[in-house]
């Protein structure tokens, strides 16, 4: 009855009642009430209190497909959605291209500092991977040498209880040594470096099982404001690395 008779204020009453915060947003694009668009995301628009982070972006681009100076609302919604990481820089851009009557100043110094953020994460990450393939070209040096090299153990002490070796001593490839009767039963692995190792593996191979679900990575791509953000972050946890390890102690001899 609200909508056949254009009774906007009923319509935003109940659909407030009802919580559909899309609804109510659209209720005043649909009349072009640029400032009760704004309040409504301010009011809905927050996720950690149960309401729809979308509306920002829904917002942006409505703001961005009109044919005049909205800079003010427009600069509100773009400090909402930098503080929340809503967008990438790029989509913000994209949203706001088509209105030809926005002031540049108002993305000027948005884009400045996105590009400045972008600027210190890929130094980060150009110095991670650096130290990775660092340690990557140790490790595979260690690991060739334990095949190919004999390893002289020169420890003197039990790396558990401090005291001198004595027999029965048990000596890891690690070079790690400790006394028999320190150990007890557990002498399968280095007591030092078997849980960093375990924790290491436990991380491995539930990056993997992650990466199998592709029902949640094809939703994860299809909510998310930088899909290429999603691709990265399981292409690093092997999502196209098809390549299956058998476990040869589950094979039957």
């Amino acid at each position: 009855l609200c909508r056949m008779c254009r009774f906007t204020p009923g319509l935003l009453f109940l659909y407030e009642r009802m919580r559909l915060h899309r609804e109510v947003l659209q209720t005043h694009m649909d009349v072009g009430d640029r400032g009760g668009a704004i309040q409504a995301c301010l009011r809905h628009g927050d996720a950690s209190t149960g309401g729809d982070a979308r509306l920002w972006e829904e917002a942006l681009r409505w703001l961005g497909s009109l044919d005049e100076d909205c800079s003010d609302e427009v600069a509100t919604i773009i400090g909402h959605i930098e503080a929340r990481n809503l967008l990438p820089v790029a989509a913000v851009l994209q949203a706001l291209a088509p209105n030809t009557k926005l002031r540049l100043s108002v993305v000027k110094d948005y884009v400045g500092r996105q590009l400045a953020a972008l600027s210190t994460k890929i130094s980060d990450d150009r110095e991670a991977a650096t130290k990775l393939a660092s340690d990557t070209a140790r490790l595979k040096a260690d690991a060739l040498d334990l095949q190919t090299k004999a390893r002289v153990l020169q420890s003197s002490r039990c790396a558990l209880s401090g005291a001198p070796l004595e027999l029965p001593t048990v000596h890891f490839m690690c070079g790690h040594s400790f006394n028999g009767r320190a150990l007890g039963e557990a002498d399968s692995e280095c007591p030092i470096c078997g849980p960093g190792f375990r924790s290491v593996l436990d991380i491995r191979n539930a990056m993997r099982g992650g990466a199998s679900e592709q029902d949640r990575f094809y939703t994860q791509l299809k909510s998310a404001p930088d899909g290429f953000g999603v691709v990265a972050d399981f292409f690093s946890r092997g999502l196209l690395n098809h390549t299956s390890t058998t476990d040869k102690s589950a094979v039957p001899t």
